[in-house]
């Protein structure tokens, strides 16, 4: 997960660590809950839920007091967030409360949230409330019974893991509970087939080529970090699936002995294995701090020790006080308590009504929405060449056959269009303002670029392209050659079509503006507008995502696309013909006699 996050092109598929670490929990979990049954005869749910709360809290508090100080300090225009950032993180849903904001985990709008990653922590906490009420459960109950209702609700949280995908973005599949619990299930469903309360089955499974599997298992792993697309149809559920079957296999051979008992005991991982929980919680704010620095190698070197220093650190003074601590020495008394629950609660309360003090304007937010007022108050060029003709039937004298009414005549095509995504939406107001009515600016929030091959075919079939169409495709996502190619064919015939290419703080950016080169030469009619390379030196351009545009950066933005389209040719000379006047004939009055 680091790796995905520090550098996700080196890990398409890190993101599927989580998936791995939850089939490991479940595991745990369910093996030391079993273990207590077997030996007790029951499940103390009050002593497991202090180690719950011991083992995650004091490491999260700590990361959250940390970004209540620091990030009004060091990042101001987004410490907006923190207040249900807070909350939402002490109550263990902020899955469902990035869920309910239509956060993206696969792309973003502005700096993301400092502790979106702990949504993974949500739907461990959530799955620790259930856990021991399950165990229970499933203790009194038979190894086959066990069994097939841990297989029925993976099977289930698949299922709905594939309803709920939505392409391009399945951030709801991705986060919810309901779907990801299926990997915790897995680690329960290890735990059941390995314990004595499994031994009709546990044995076999234990036995059975075993050296053999976990080399095998552990390369699917290491494809499907290395290779996965974080967006793929396939991957939902199909991909996770094989991820929890791989990790399973892996927590399987890892109980006997054997190499990979041997290898995984070394004090290397032993070390790195206790830190991990407290490298996870720092990671994130570390990457979001680094998000934008123009060397992603820079960020990588600086994030990556740091995490590990303050993991460690974690650890040390932090976490390891509290797991390792009595009851006594945790709760040594009710004054104690009552003295030290005061002043937490003093703390969070002075803590809130301080960021109760910070503007709640994200201003790459705040530019979007005026881009979309912008953008609303257009008229459509479909509108515009949609013309009624009222129907009037008049009063003939019989006999009389009426004439037919020419058709209606369509207004001419506008003669600019612009199809974007979120960059374009705020450019919104520069590129309207020096349009005015020559233009239609045709842009939408997490457009991709084979969304915009039906935009062009939407006016290309309404005749409604004009004499130059700008695309500005690509901030979302890689693009292949075959779809440029499918674009550009919808807009054969247009004079004057322009391709600008990206800056956006992503590891397909290299990728899209290589593939935008190599469409112009393989077009020679289709113009290349290097936005690229003409921001380059303008950091006061860009939003704190280093893709999104300032006032000053989308003016400039529209100054470069525009100033990019030929002029329109001037109008063909009209030549008036006279007609030859008729001869001018005089006539003489009459003499009158009388």
């Amino acid at each position: 997960m680091l790796l995905y996050h520090v550098a996700p092109g080196t890990v398409r598929g890190g993101f599927l660590g989580v998936e791995t670490f939850f089939v490991l929990s479940g595991y745990l979990l369910t093996a030391l809950l079993l273990d207590e049954h077997r030996r007790t005869g029951r499940v103390d749910r009050v002593a497991y839920g202090a180690r719950r709360v011991r083992r995650i809290y004091p490491g999260m508090i700590v990361l959250l007091a940390a970004l209540i100080v620091f990030v009004p300090i060091l990042d101001y225009a987004n410490s907006h967030r923190l207040p249900l950032d807070v909350v939402s993180s002490l109550f263990g849903v902020t899955n469902w409360r990035l869920i309910a904001d239509g956060t993206s985990y696969f792309s973003h709008l502005g700096s993301p949230s400092y502790v979106r990653h702990l949504w993974s922590i949500a739907v461990e906490l959530q799955f620790y409330v259930l856990c021991p009420f399950l165990v229970g459960w499933l203790a009194r109950r038979t190894p086959k019974v066990a069994i097939r209702v841990l297989v029925a609700g993976i099977a289930a949280s698949a299922a709905l893991m594939a309803l709920l995908y939505q392409s391009p973005d399945p951030s709801r599949a991705y986060y919810g509970t309901d779907t990801r619990i299926g990997a915790l299930l897995a680690g329960c469903l290890v735990a059941v087939l390995l314990s004595r309360h499994g031994d009709a089955i546990g044995p076999r499974f234990r036995s059975t080529g075993s050296q053999l599997a976990a080399p095998l298992a552990l390369a699917v792993l290491l494809a499907l970090y290395g290779f996965a697309d974080q967006t793929a149809r396939l991957l939902y559920p199909a991909g996770f699936l094989l991820t929890q079957a791989a990790t399973a296999t892996i927590i399987a051979v890892a109980l006997r002995p054997g190499w990979l008992t041997r290898s995984l005991g070394h004090r290397l991982p032993r070390w790195l294995g206790r830190r991990s929980y407290g490298i996870y919680v720092w990671h994130w704010p570390l990457v979001v701090l680094t998000l934008h620095w123009s060397s992603r190698v820079g960020a990588a070197a600086v994030t990556i020790p740091s995490a590990v220093v303050l993991g460690a650190l974690s650890y040390g003074l932090v976490e390891k006080r509290f797991m390792h601590a009595s009851r006594r020495r945790v709760l040594p008394s009710l004054r104690t308590r009552r003295i030290r629950s005061l002043a937490v609660l003093s703390a969070v309360a002075i803590g809130a009504m301080l960021l109760a003090r910070i503007p709640s304007t994200d201003p790459i937010a705040h530019s979007l929405r005026v881009g979309q007022q912008v953008l609303a108050r257009q008229v459509s060029p479909v509108a515009a060449g949609a013309v009624s003709v009222p129907k009037v039937t008049p009063t003939l004298p019989a006999g009389v056959v009426p004439t037919p009414a020419p058709p209606p005549t369509l207004p001419p095509p506008i003669p600019v269009i612009a199809i974007g995504d979120s960059v374009m939406v705020g450019a919104a107001p520069a590129l309207q303002s020096r349009l005015g009515s020559s233009g239609y600016i045709d842009a939408h929030i997490g457009r991709q670029f084979s969304d915009g091959l039906h935009v062009a075919q939407f006016y290309r079939d309404r005749g409604r392209l004009g004499r130059a169409v700008v695309v500005h495709l690509g901030d979302n996502g890689a693009i292949t050659a075959a779809q440029i190619d499918e674009l550009l064919g919808q807009l054969t015939g247009v004079p004057n079509v322009l391709l600008v290419n990206v800056r956006v703080t992503k590891p397909w950016q290299d990728e899209v503006n290589h593939a935008l080169a190599d469409a112009v030469t393989r077009h020679p009619g289709v113009k290349l507008v290097d936005w690229f390379a003409i921001s380059a030196p303008h950091g006061e351009w860009f939003a704190s995502d280093g893709t999104h545009l300032t006032e000053p950066g989308a003016a400039a933005f529209a100054d470069l696309v525009l100033g990019s389209i030929p002029p329109a040719p001037p109008p063909p000379p009209t030549t008036t013909t006279t007609a030859p006047l008729p001869p001018v004939t005089t006539v003489n009055s009459p003499t009158s006699t009388h």
